[in-house]
C-alpha cells in the first residue's frame, strides 16, 4: 500500500481490518436507506461490495458483504434459522467482482475502473445470479416460517431481476467516479515500484504495470 509520499509499503493489516469494519458500517447504513416495494428492495449496499471487491479482491469483499448483511439481519429481525442464508447473495456478489478484479490485475496489470466495459459486464452479470439466489432464500424462508404463497415468492421475480440489473448498472457508474480518488489516497491491495514517480496518465502511456501485493 502506498504511503503519502508515494513510496512502496507493506499493506497494514490493522488499517485493512479497520477499513473492513468501516465498510460494514456503511453497508448497514445503506441497507436502512433501502426502499421496499412489496418484497422487492431497492438498495445501494452493492456500492460498498463493489468498491471493496475492486480495491481489495474477493476475500475482503466477501467478509464485508457477509458481515454487513449479517449485522443488518440481526438488527432488523434477530437471529433466526435462516439468518446465515441471507448473507449468501451479497457475499456471492463480492466474490464474483473480487475475483474478476484480481484476475484482471494479474493478467493485464489494470484496475477495474480503467476497463469500464469489464466493470459493467461483471457488475451487471452478477445481478441476476444474486437475484436468483436471493429468490431461492425467500422461498426457503417462506416455507420454514409458513408464510409461503406463490404470488409473494414468484410473482415479482421478473421485477426483482429488472431492478437488480438497473441497480447494478447505476452502482457500476458510481464506482467509476469513486474508485480513482480512493486509489490516489493509497487505498487498495497494490504496491507500486519505489522509483515510480510518474502520473497515472504517464504510466498508462509508457505501459508500466503495478504489482499487487498479495
Amino acid at each position: 500500500m502506498l504511503d503519502k509520499k508515494g513510496k512502496t509499503g507493506k499493506p497494514d493489516p490493522v488499517r485493512r481490518v479497520a477499513l473492513d469494519g468501516v465498510c460494514m458500517a456503511m453497508y448497514m447504513v445503506l441497507a436502512f436507506l433501502s426502499i421496499s416495494i412489496g418484497n422487492v428492495k431497492l438498495v445501494l449496499t452493492s456500492v460498498v461490495v463493489l468498491l471493496v471487491g475492486c480495491l481489495y479482491g474477493p476475500l475482503d469483499a466477501v467478509i464485508v458483504a457477509a458481515g454487513g448483511e449479517f449485522l443488518n439481519q440481526v438488527i432488523r429481525y434477530g437471529v433466526t434459522a435462516t439468518t446465515p442464508l441471507w448473507v449468501l447473495p451479497p457475499a456471492l456478489r463480492g466474490l464474483i467482482v473480487g475475483v474478476a478484479a484480481l484476475i484482471l490485475f494479474r493478467l493485464k496489470g489494470r484496475f477495474m475502473e480503467k476497463t469500464p466495459v469489464l466493470l459493467f459486464s461483471v457488475g451487471i452479470a452478477a445481478a441476476p445470479i444474486v437475484t436468483m439466489v436471493n429468490t431461492l432464500i425467500i422461498y426457503l424462508d417462506a416455507k420454514i416460517f409458513d408464510y409461503y404463497t406463490s404470488a409473494y415468492v414468484w410473482g415479482q421475480f421478473g421485477w426483482r431481476m429488472l431492478t437488480g440489473v438497473v441497480t447494478a448498472a447505476l452502482v457500476c457508474l458510481l464506482c467509476l467516479f469513486i474508485l480513482p480518488p480512493m486509489r490516489k489516497e493509497g487505498i487498495g491491495r497494490f504496491v507500486k515500484p519505489r522509483e515510480e514517480e510518474e502520473s497515472e496518465d504517464e504510466r498508462a502511456k509508457d505501459g508500466l504495470r503495478d504489482d499487487w501485493d498479495l
